[in-house]
């Protein structure tokens, strides 16, 4: 077990030096540019036992399976522990120092079953530069100002008792302007849903398909500004507005359930039979 904690942390003091040496922020699951590309140089060999290209490491509480984010000087991590993974945690650290600057713990009031490979503290938090929000496999997402403090809890668990699947739930929140989106997809209440950023209140609900799924939703903005997000599931690819939950366009394809769209350009890429391509155009309808 300390092993692992050891080599999920060392993996943080990587990306941080690089975070720290460009001044990027690392805000989200695939970075500033929605995708997982560094453009500053990493070194490519690390070792956590003679400290080797290591500048820190630090043991978490429990396990965490999630990517670490990145906001300004600040470090956030998640982890979960307890006998059922049920207590829930955020952690920030000095990006510098690596000296943990606070800690806040949650109890599940959703299902935290995982696989033993897994964590309830699977999906990884994002960061508008003002709040973090974290979100669990228990469906318990939390937002917190930078210095740990408690703006809202919601237990989405209460209104949806039955999502949830038999390994564990791993998508990651996206934040598309004001609004939060989470995609909760599985066999029982699947759902994506639309969350003001602020207040944790609900805007909009869509039903997906009740299959299994762990991808992440996708958010990205026109021409005009305003925001799209995508959704990937085994049946495949929505757009959707993210102010209203509305459908802009739909790509009815077998899709993978684990791999998330990715946007590069004017091009979205995606799993569904190997690696797919669509073009958007400026009125951003059903792109080719």
């Amino acid at each position: 077990m300390m092993r692992k904690l050891k080599l999920i942390t060392a993996f943080v003091c990587t990306i941080l030096f690089g975070s720290n040496l460009y001044g990027v922020d690392w805000s989200d699951f695939r970075g500033p540019k929605g995708n997982p590309v560094h453009d500053g140089e990493l070194p490519l060999n690390w070792n956590t036992k003679n400290n080797e290209n290591v500048a820190w490491k630090s043991a978490l509480p429990g396990r965490g399976v999630s990517s670490p984010i990145v906001v300004g000087d600040l470090v956030v991590v998640t982890a979960s522990s307890g006998s059922k993974q049920q207590k829930l945690y955020v952690l920030g650290f000095d990006l510098d120092s690596g000296q943990q600057r606070w800690k806040r713990s949650f109890w599940a009031t959703g299902r935290t079953y995982t696989h033993p490979t897994s964590s309830n503290a699977a999906p990884t938090p994002i960061s508008d530069g003002e709040y973090i929000y974290a979100f669990y496999s228990s469906n318990d997402l939390v937002c917190l100002d930078l210095t740990g403090n408690l703006m809202w809890y919601r237990g989405l668990a209460h209104d949806y008792p039955k999502a949830g699947n038999d390994v564990g739930m791993a998508s990651s929140p996206a934040i598309a302007g004001d609004v939060l989106v989470v995609q909760i997809e599985n066999q029982g209440d699947s759902f994506a849903s639309g969350i003001d950023r602020i207040t944790g209140t609900e805007i909009w609900r869509v039903p997906r398909d009740p299959r299994a799924n762990w991808s992440s939703p996708v958010a990205y903005q026109d021409a005009q500004g305003d925001y799209t997000v995508l959704l990937q599931s085994p049946s495949g690819l929505n757009a959707v507005e993210a102010k209203t939950g509305n459908e802009k366009w739909t790509k009815d394809l077998s899709c993978g359930n684990i791999s998330s769209p990715l946007k590069i350009g004017n091009s979205i890429y995606f799993g569904a039979g190997g690696t797919t391509k669509l073009a958007l155009n400026p009125t951003d309808t059903t792109p080719e």
